[in-house]
């Protein structure tokens, strides 16, 4: 025999509204009666008015239906299931008084467990530990080392001048330089593929304000989880006007690399469409996968033309718009008084542990480590069909993780500059960049190997695509943060320096 879950318990809560004279109460929503406000003797609607702020089930197996009251129950039977008789279904309402007011409906979805919170904040604290012993490694180590590098060269400079002085200007002012001041005039010299990192570089900052936008509006409660729609909705609105910046930011790199730019076009041309073109094409296979299998998540025609709408019509003008601004200016020059040489240095062999690959790959470890934890807490939620709406704990987990990125770069790009190796552009680009496909092979593997889809290849699919998606995202932040924050620490130290 099987028992059949044939009877369902509503329990409304509703809060009761204070009542008045010159408004009505229609379906939640306050109208004015404007027969109250045209004749103050007129009669108006004075009933008992409420807001209904929650709605919970329950069921059970019940035998012969519902014949008394929610709030006392009878003594049933359980129903099982018989084909001669058939089965009833039947349902039950309890009206609750609740002290909840409108604007806190949502906090009780929204509201995270003990267990939740804690783990937040053990997430939080053991990403803020690393990140405080990183900061430390940075701290005492290389900018120690910095400093007593530059303190030396004061002094052997210094000391050059006072000979010199004494010897009457008879004597050479040169010296050996050992270290990341070897390389002082290849330092800038432009990497290859430097129009590919131009255009990188350019769509991660885009991406960086996009995000930081989205936090700053959900921090301060304007992305309400009861306006559906409305933070992916923010997302590509955002994403779509902040594109002059991903064209301006491209066009400034390109310009400083290269001083008489002959590729403006093509820059621009790049930030318009790779990107955007790589996300676009990612999200058309998921659909049309969800569309062949008849799946009412798939996206309309009509939101499609939308998106298309908003990349051509508004995303596109405004990178070539934000890429013309930045060719107008100046170019900048991160360190005037070092003049490039004309052949390049000979870049000395290291062992295959300090190759530029094995430091990406290690390199990539921490901001992985830091941020994998508060993302599978997320990604975790979101597959259980929970709410997630922790915009607190995801501001500090941004926080932490940039921070993060930003050493990173720095340490790697010291480490190669001290091994005489100029090749830093790529290096701390890729290092950081790099943490975001970690990222993706992590979740592939906890899908894979936690959760048990039956074998549905849309499902699989589907959540592959978001998950690139995503990872993407996270690369490209990363990897614009990590470069600009070592583009500026090697302008930084390379400035300190005198030219020979």
């Amino acid at each position: 025999d099987y028992a059949v879950f044939n009877h369902i318990n509503f329990s409304i809560f509703y809060h009761p509204l204070p009542k008045s004279r010159y408004s009505v109460y229609a379906n939640g929503i306050r109208v004015q009666d404007h027969r109250a406000l045209e004749d103050p003797n007129a009669e108006v609607f004075d009933g008992y008015t409420a807001r209904i702020v929650g709605i919970y089930a329950t069921i059970e197996s019940v035998k012969g239906g519902c014949k008394k009251k929610m709030g006392n129950p009878p003594e049933v039977n359980v129903q099982k299931w018989d084909d001669k008789d058939g089965v009833t279904f039947s349902y039950s309402v309890n009206w609750i008084p609740s002290e909840t007011v409108w604007a806190s409906r949502w906090d009780a979805l929204l509201s995270m467990s003990a267990h939740d919170i804690d783990t937040n904040w053990f997430t939080i604290a053991n990403s803020l530990l690393m990140t405080t012993c990183l900061t430390f490694l940075v701290a005492a180590v290389i900018v120690r080392s910095l400093r007593r590098d530059l303190l030396k060269y004061e002094e052997i400079e210094e000391m050059l001048e006072g000979l010199n002085e004494e010897a009457g200007g008879g004597l050479l002012t040169t010296h050996e330089d050992f270290g990341w001041k070897l390389v002082a005039h290849d330092v800038f010299r432009p990497p290859k593929q430097s129009t590919l990192l131009c255009v990188l570089y350019g769509a991660g900052m885009q991406l960086f304000y996009v995000i930081c936008i989205t936090i700053l509006l959900g921090a301060v409660g304007f992305l309400n989880p009861s306006n559906r729609g409305v933070l992916l909705s923010t997302w590509l609105f955002s994403f779509s006007v902040l594109s002059y910046c991903a064209g301006n930011k491209s066009a400034w790199l390109y310009q400083a690399l290269h001083k008489n730019p002959i590729e403006k076009r093509r820059v621009a041309m790049q930030s318009a469409w790779l990107v955007p073109g790589a996300a676009m094409v990612v999200f058309c296979i998921s659909n049309t996968i969800l569309w062949f299998a008849g799946s009412s998540g798939a996206v309309p025609f009509g939101t499609f033309f939308v998106l298309f709408a908003l990349w051509f019509i508004v995303s596109v003008p405004l990178t070539f718009l934000g890429s013309t601004v930045a060719y107008r200016k100046e170019p900048e020059d991160f360190a005037i008084s070092h003049k490039q040489n004309a052949i390049p240095r000979m870049i000395p062999e290291v062992p295959y542990y300090r190759s530029g690959t094995m430091m990406i790959m290690v390199g990539a470890l921490l901001p992985f480590l830091v941020s994998f934890a508060q993302v599978f807490f997320v990604v975790s939620r979101l597959l259980l069909n929970k709410f997630v709406y922790m915009f607190g704990f995801i501001t500090a987990a941004f926080l932490i993780v940039m921070a993060v990125i930003a050493e990173t770069g720095i340490v790697i790009t010291y480490w190669c500059l001290n091994a005489e190796d100029y090749r830093w552009w790529w290096r701390s680009y890729m290092t950081c960049f790099t943490s975001g496909i970690y990222t993706f092979i992590a979740l592939l593997f906890y899908f894979l190997i936690g959760f048990d889809y039956n074998t549905n290849f849309v499902n699989m699919m589907v959540l592959t695509g978001h998950m690139l998606l995503a990872s993407l995202v996270y690369s490209l932040v990363a990897g614009a943060v990590g470069f600009r924050v070592s583009l500026a620490f090697v302008s930084a130290i390379y400035d300190a320096i005198k030219a020979d």
